[in-house]
């Protein structure tokens, strides 16, 4: 972690990125996705992931024996620092600095679509164009992979506040930063409307609570 640290450190990146690393096995959607690739796709499977940050994700899976890992973010700073710690995990992987909801993507061979940790951050997500901005590009039987925060976190004491300022007083709370909340019905119905289907639906944590959506195309 010592390197780690040094290499997102140099280039620029946000420390946040080396906390997700350090924390990675407490993190249960990060858990919850991951395991659920490892069992259940093979590793010459292509996986593509959207926000990828510093590559923290497909570090993982690289080590882990997939080969065939790329992944867009618009960070220059966090893609700097995932080819570096990609080159220090002695993996290749293909990671350029681009706008996730606006891809310029050329293959239209997807096996997995990865988009977990960033997507109820952003006020204006839209789920549905989402779907229908990456549904060309999956293969046959492809997956999408995400995380949501649930709809029931709108029913918890400050919700409305960021988590981290629960314990100020009320005047000094930032907003909260789950901008995008929503229940399995709500994603179910909009991945429909898509030609997509929720097939699994994993534990992603309970604080706040979030689900990881398993979403196939056939």
């Amino acid at each position: 972690m010592d390197v780690v640290d040094a290499i997102i450190a140099e280039c620029g990146a946000h420390p946040w990125f080396g906390y997700i690393i350090r924390s990675r096995t407490e993190r249960q959607e990060l858990a919850s996705a991951s395991r659920w690739i490892v069992s259940n796709i093979g590793n010459r499977a292509r996986i593509f992931e959207t926000g990828c940050g510093c590559g923290s994700n497909l570090i993982w899976l690289g080590q882990r024996g997939y080969r065939n890992l790329s992944g867009v973010d618009i960070s220059e700073s966090a893609i700097s620092a995932a080819r570096r710690l990609s080159a220090f995990a002695k993996l290749r992987i293909a990671v350029e600095v681009g706008d996730s909801l606006d891809p310029q993507l050329q293959a239209h061979a997807i096996d997995i679509l990865l988009a977990l940790n960033w997507t109820y951050y952003l006020e204006d997500f839209d789920l549905g164009r989402f779907f229908r901005t990456y549904r060309p590009f999956l293969a046959n039987g492809g997956k999408v992979i995400l995380d949501m925060i649930d709809k029931s976190f709108d029913g918890t004491d400050n919700n409305q506040y960021h988590t981290a300022d629960w314990d100020k007083p009320e005047v000094g709370r930032r907003p909260s930063e789950y901008k995008v909340r929503m229940s399995r019905d709500e994603v179910a119905a909009v991945a429909a409307e898509s030609g997509l289907r929720v097939c699994v639906v994993l534990n992603g944590g309970s604080m706040p609570p979030r689900l990881v959506y398993i979403i196939g195309n056939t």
